[in-house]
């Protein structure tokens, strides 16, 4: 699977990659989904704009691809009637929704190419119990990935490889399949900085 594009939460008028899909979990209660993905970056079809307000979530927008034009771009998507009961248009709140909400915060640091699997200097979880918050707390993956290091002899050669470039990491893993992360070049000099 391709990185996939990030949801959008807005928390006190700030936007943030948010990964995880609380729409989900609503459309799969259909018997078939409303839009077609057109890119392997949007499997799920559509991109929902979502905000925390007085402990509630809502969905405010959900955009689809265009497919009026040949370059990605995105437009507001045709909601069926029948996707909200009760709600003639959006906003709607979310109160079909029970999980965790994944927000990346700060620079990437180690890029993952397989859905939301990168990692960014923070990671915020929102814990949602039928739409609304529950609890809500950041952890510092820049530390994690520093302990990590410390300990990791084969994640060292790694990291080491690829800041060399060319066919070092290829080499290091003399024809087996490297493992699909890289640490980007923010993630390489926050480590550096950080004495990773």
């Amino acid at each position: 699977m391709t990185a996939q594009a990030y949801e959008i939460l807005r928390i006190d008028g700030v936007d943030y990659d948010l990964a995880s899909c609380p729409l989900e979990p609503w459309l799969d209660r259909r018997d078939e989904r409303p839009w077609a993905w057109r890119t392997t970056a949007l499997y799920r079809a559509y991109i929902g704009t979502w905000r925390i307000e007085d402990k509630a979530l809502w969905l405010d927008e959900i955009s689809v691809e265009d497919e009026s034009v040949d370059s990605w771009s995105l437009c507001p998507a045709a909601i069926p009637d029948d996707l909200f009961p009760g709600y003639a248009e959006l906003p709607v709140p979310a109160t079909w929704f029970t999980g965790q909400l994944r927000i990346n915060i700060g620079e990437e640091i180690i890029y993952v190419h397989h859905g939301f699997g990168s990692t960014h200097e923070r990671r915020r979880l929102i814990r949602i119990e039928n739409g609304r918050v529950r609890s809500d707390r950041t952890y510092d993956n820049l530390a994690l990935v520093q302990r990590q290091l410390g300990g990791s002899a084969a994640l060292r050669a790694h990291l080491a490889a690829q800041k060399r470039g060319g066919d070092a990491v290829r080499e290091l893993y003399s024809g087996r399949v490297p493992p699909l992360m890289w640490f980007t070049e923010a993630g390489l000099r926050l480590l550096d900085r950080e004495g990773g």
